[in-house]
Formats: structure tokens, C-alpha cells, sequence
């Protein structure tokens, strides 16, 4: 091997020579070249360095591709800043995750073409009206597969109404000031300062995190067509009352409307095949979660949302129960008696009802899901049938026990 690749590690005093042998001839098998381990406090620092541009000291340091990493903007700056597509000749192609945390007067932003990955969440950027991202930027840290949304992206930048897109940009596009993917089937992530949205026809998925945060968001239209309302898509949404799901949903995925604390009532489509966990969890005003009669998979029984023949998730995950499993009860309720025919209580089903005084379990109850009563911190009256499996049993005291 005439190749040669360095790695370093973290070394506690723990690893003898022989264990460091071995890790590095495992390791240059794998990669097919010679690696050679060092301890990480001999890794060389990047070099930082600093340009002023239009009167602005911009900060960076220079990647492996020989390209410039935006890492700090001066908190001082203020109003509209187009941000330097070039630094001391490097072209800028990555702004850094805490480039601009903390810049409390921005106002508006613009992104250059060059830069392809815009990794900065853009913390404490209050002030923060509009944000133009260029034709060159194609990826704003989003992972679908891996549940990681582009939410964050602009999560503390409560007064940002409108994300605005070139539209030479082959990734995304901006429709009514939201962020969507460049086909127009996906909202990536919305403006955290907007207090209603028309999501676009043509749209079939919500993503992940996409109005999460959203805490002025007081209504939604979400068109027919959209097939999936992705994780926690409008987790946060503390200003939104109601939320009519299309008969197009198929899949709402966990903890979609969690601590949506202003929703009063929810309806569940005939066609709605997929519920997650904790989808209601923190709704403290909803009453009731209604469900049409046609639809096969769903029902709603005294407001609570039950499975019929579900899949259980947790102890034995994946493994069907016969009869009706309980997957959510409304966050508003003071008191719940389990209709008869549940078997299993989910998981979080009853996740942050903290106005819950007192819960009637039946007899058909058999087994209880992990933190199925998590931070039900008022709960104090109990009624629960012998025939309850010993794991839920524990379950249930705990929760009792470590209330809040």
C-alpha cells in the first residue's frame, strides 16, 4: 500500500499498542490503504481567517476542497447584507453551522450562487424579515430518510415571513413564501413569523420539522393531494386552532401536531392508514379527535383515537394484538374511561395530559406501552383491572410516581 491515510482518535490512557495495532490493520483493510492512528490532540487545527468586505469583517477558514467556510459574521451588523460569494480569492461554498448566531439586527439576507450548503440554523436572528437563498445552494441540511428536517434551519427567527428562492436554484423553488422542493411535491420548511399558509396544490408531503415552531401559525389550508404530513411538521404550533386533514392523507407521522396546545378538535379522514406516536401529545385545548366511520384502520370512540388490529410499537414491535388499541387521547380531557374492547394502551397515548385527574382502565386491558402516561403530572386516581400484565402495571406506577 503506497497510500497512506491519518486518523486520529481519542485516547483516555486506556489503549495499549497492541489494541492500536490491531484497530489500524482492521482499518486500513477496510479503506484499502495504509491508516495510521494518532491521538486527536495532535489533529491540526483549521487556520481562521478574516476579509472585510462592503464594511463588513467576515471570518472563515479554507476546506479541503481549497473552497472558503463562512464561520462568523460580526453580531454588529444590521439591515440587508449580501453575503461575499469570495474571500481573499477562495469562493465561499459553505456558511458554517454558528455563522450567525446572534446577529439581532439582521433584517435581510442574501445567499451568492456560490454557496452550496448552508449549514447555520441562524440562532438569535429576531429580527430577521426575508431570506434569499441563490441558485447554487442545494442542500439546507434536511434528511428525510433520517427524520432530520430543515426546521432548525430558521427555528429562532421569529419575525422571517418569507423565504425567497432564485429561480435558477435546481433544488428549490418559493411558492407563498414557502420553502418547497424544486418539483413542487414537498414543503421543505416555512417562514417561523407567519401566521397563516396556503400550501400550494401539487404538494403530496409536508416534511419533517417544515412549520415546526411556527408559534404564530394560527391557520393552514392544506390542499387535496397531500399524501403525508411528515415528523413533527407542526410541532409547536402553539397559535393553531384547527387543521382540516384532506382525504388524500394517507401516513401523519410522529409527533405531527405535538404541543399544538390551542387545537380544539382534529378530524381523521376515511383514508388515513398511518398514525404515529405522540402525534397529539401537548394539544392541551383538544377535546376530542374525530375519525370518519368509513375508515377501516381508525376509530374514534368518546373522542379518543383507537387501532383496530394494530401493530404494536415497543415490547414486542411489530407484533399485531387483537382489538383495539388506544394510540392517543386528547390533551384537554380531565377524566378517561378506556372504552371496552382496548387491549393495549400505546405508547404515549396519554403523553402530557396534565389536566388528566382520573383514568377508569377496563378489564379488556391486557398490557400498557412504554411512558404511556408520561408527565400526566395531575393524575392521582387510578382504576386498573388484575388482568393487566405486570410490565404495564409497573409502567403505570411509575408514572404516577414521577410525575411533575
Amino acid at each position: 500500500m503506497k497510500r497512506e491515510k491519518i486518523m486520529y482518535y481519542w485516547d483516555y490512557g486506556k489503549t495499549s499498542q497492541a489494541e492500536l495495532q490491531a484497530q489500524e490493520d482492521m482499518l486500513s483493510r477496510e479503506f484499502g490503504v495504509k491508516v495510521t492512528l494518532k491521538p486527536a490532540s495532535e489533529e491540526p487545527q483549521p487556520i481562521s481567517m478574516a476579509e472585510t468586505v462592503n464594511g463588513i469583517k467576515w471570518k472563515f477558514r479554507i476546506g479541503d476542497d481549497g473552497n472558503a467556510i463562512l464561520t462568523k459574521a460580526p453580531k454588529s451588523i444590521s439591515g440587508n447584507v449580501s453575503i461575499p460569494a469570495m474571500l481573499k480569492g477562495a469562493k465561499v461554498t459553505v456558511i458554517d453551522e454558528v455563522a450567525f448566531d446572534g446577529c439581532r439586527k439582521l433584517k435581510n439576507v442574501v445567499i451568492p450562487d456560490s454557496v452550496e450548503k448552508c449549514l447555520s440554523n441562524f440562532d438569535g436572528c429576531n429580527a430577521l424579515a426575508s431570506i434569499t437563498i441563490s441558485a447554487g445552494m442545494v442542500d439546507v441540511a434536511y434528511n428525510e430518510e433520517k427524520g432530520q428536517g430543515a426546521g432548525d434551519l430558521f427555528a429562532e427567527c421569529g419575525s422571517l415571513c418569507a423565504i425567497k428562492v432564485s429561480k435558477r436554484n435546481p433544488a428549490y423553488k418559493s411558492v407563498n413564501g414557502l420553502l418547497l422542493s424544486k418539483g413542487g411535491e414537498m414543503v421543505v420548511t416555512a417562514p417561523r413569523g407567519i401566521t397563516s399558509a396556503v400550501i400550494p396544490k401539487g404538494v403530496t408531503k409536508i416534511g419533517t420539522d417544515a412549520f415546526s415552531g411556527c408559534s404564530k401559525l394560527k391557520s393552514v389550508t392544506i390542499p387535496e393531494g397531500v399524501m403525508e404530513i411528515g415528523w413533527s411538521a407542526f410541532n409547536g404550533c402553539s397559535a393553531l386552532e384547527s387543521v382540516t386533514i384532506p382525504r388524500s392523507v394517507r401516513s401523519i407521522k410522529q409527533n405531527a401536531f405535538m404541543d399544538c396546545c390551542k387545537l380544539k378538535t382534529v378530524t381523521i379522514s376515511s383514508y388515513v392508514k398511518e398514525i404515529g406516536a405522540s402525534v397529539f401529545a401537548g394539544c392541551a385545548g383538544l377535546r376530542e379527535i374525530v375519525v370518519a366511520k368509513s375508515n377501516s384502520t381508525f376509530e374514534s370512540i368518546k373522542g379518543l383515537l383507537l387501532e383496530k388490529n394494530a401493530k404494536i410499537r415497543g415490547d414486542c414491535w411489530g407484533t399485531r394484538r387483537e382489538g383495539y388499541t388506544l394510540r392517543a387521547v386528547p390533551g384537554g380531557l380531565r377524566s378517561v374511561t378506556i372504552p371496552g374492547g382496548v387491549t393495549y394502551i400505546d405508547i404515549w397515548a396519554f403523553r402530557w395530559c396534565r389536566s388528566l385527574k382520573s383514568v377508569t382502565i377496563r378489564s379488556s386491558v391486557t398490557g400498557i406501552g412504554f411512558q404511556a402516561f408520561d408527565e400526566c403530572s395531575s393524575l392521582d386516581n387510578v382504576t386498573i383491572p388484575d388482568g393487566v400484565s405486570e410490565s404495564g402495571k409497573e409502567r403505570l406506577k411509575s408514572a404516577l410516581t414521577s410525575r411533575v
